[in-house]
């Protein structure tokens, strides 16, 4: 299965760029997100409004709410005046599409994940259902980690070019 971003797709919300994006215009999750084990441990009961989600984790409102329309969210719960409340698991979910984002995901892509990761957290997951979610999600976490070594090598050798015309301006003399 091909989590990659479709053509056409926007990489990134422009709400999205804000005071704790870089130069990409990514936000940085603030948080790596908790793990499986972790995850199994968590109290699912919905305790947050969305603008506590949104201050946690440095998404606009409006992004959240984008999220929700794609699919990838879905509130826990609302109050009886109709405000959005969401559970740890969600706003682990929101900190997911936070990583994946800007890795090139798709929409379709990352509820696929998404979906993967809610089978192997399940104990109602048949045997086989987790078997099939382990082969994928170890594929894609072997396209992660070979990815990351390109990018490593990249940063390398963007770093030394940097650092040569840093180099190379330094050395500028205006007069000729």
């Amino acid at each position: 299965m091909n989590h990659r971003q479709g053509r056409g797709e926007p990489s990134l919300r422009p709400d999205e760029a804000n005071a704790t994006s870089g130069a990409s215009g990514y936000v940085t999750p603030p948080e790596r997100g908790l793990s499986g084990a972790e995850m199994r441990g968590i109290d699912p009961a919905p305790r947050y409004r969305i603008g506590e989600v949104a201050e946690r984790i440095g998404l606009s409102l409006r992004s959240i709410r984008y999220y929700e329309e794609a699919g990838l969210i879905t509130p826990s719960a609302r109050t009886s005046g109709g405000f959005r409340m969401y559970s740890e698991i969600d706003v682990q979910r929101l900190l997911a599409v936070m990583q994946m984002k800007p890795l090139g995901f798709s929409l379709e892509g990352m509820r696929g994940i998404l979906a993967d990761l809610d089978v192997m957290r399940s104990a109602e997951a048949s045997a086989e259902d987790r078997r099939a979610v382990h082969t994928r999600l170890a594929e894609l976490n072997s396209e992660m980690h070979s990815r990351l070594f390109d990018l490593a090598q990249q940063l390398e050798v963007a770093t030394q070019f940097t650092s040569r015309l840093d180099d190379e301006l330094a050395g500028f003399d205006d007069a000729g």
